[in-house]
């Protein structure tokens, strides 16, 4: 799967980092969010953003969604976390496997992914859709096999 497509949060994010000098500060870690659509540039998250906002995120139990056992998964940033840009430059990959935890309800499908910098709300930086529809159902794993994620700037 392939996330080429920044959200407008971090666009103007490196527009101000890049072009008038201010000051971004790297997130910690990266999370990745599992969404049963492809969210869009507009997308901000979730937490208090409002409905028609948000990404469409699977949301566990805690929440009040249906989606039990499920939750953002944690990338650390790192130089052992994603391979380095190719001599093309503009890409990585992710160098291990990102396992989510087990369904313990049916999670319905999920076509997209949301890379973001909170556990819980936060912004969105990057996104894009699943090679192909995964349904998860109560028992499966939702998993990444290393290299899975291309992140790519063109």
């Amino acid at each position: 799967m392939t996330t080429n497509a920044m959200s407008d949060y971090l666009e103007a994010k490196l527009i101000n980092y890049i072009f008038r000098g201010q000051t971004f500060t790297q997130p910690a870690n990266l999370y990745i969010a599992l969404c049963s659509g492809v969210p869009v540039d507009a997308n901000v998250g979730s937490g208090a953003a409002g409905l028609a906002t948000r990404i469409p995120e699977l949301l566990p139990h805690a929440s009040g969604g249906t989606a039990g056992g499920y939750y953002r998964m944690v990338v650390p940033s790192g130089i052992d976390k994603w391979d380095a840009p190719t001599s093309a430059g503009g890409d990585t990959e992710n160098t291990g496997a990102i396992t989510f935890p087990t369904a313990t309800s049916n999670w319905a499908h999920v076509s997209g992914i949301a890379l973001c910098d909170d556990k819980w709300g936060g912004n969105v930086l990057m996104f894009g859709a699943l090679d192909a529809v995964r349904v998860v159902n109560s028992g499966d794993v939702f998993k990444f096999n290393a290299g899975a994620i291309d992140i790519t700037f063109a």
